[in-house]
């Protein structure tokens, strides 16, 4: 037999170093070919609270407007510090 070789860590270790790199960045390019419209048609969290999330905050505290944040939840009572 001629050009017995066997396979050392090292070389098998570059291997697998190399195929997980050109997967990811065949992965990688995949991705970038998604069109904008795609990516955006996925459905988007609601800003504000749930109706679930509301009643029981309301017991503890009150919505307001806030200029930069929008709604938030104030709390009634705090404690010190």
């Amino acid at each position: 037999m001629t050009g017995n070789r066997s396979w050392s860590g090292t070389r098998v270790a570059r291997a697998a170093v190399f195929a997980i790199l050109t997967l990811g960045l065949f992965a990688n390019a995949l991705s970038l070919g998604v069109p904008k419209a795609a990516a955006q048609a996925q459905p988007q969290s609601p800003s504000g609270p749930t109706s679930d999330v509301r009643a029981v905050l309301s017991q503890y505290g009150n919505f307001v407007q806030h200029q930069r944040y929008g709604e938030v939840w104030v709390p009634s009572a705090t404690p010190p510090g």
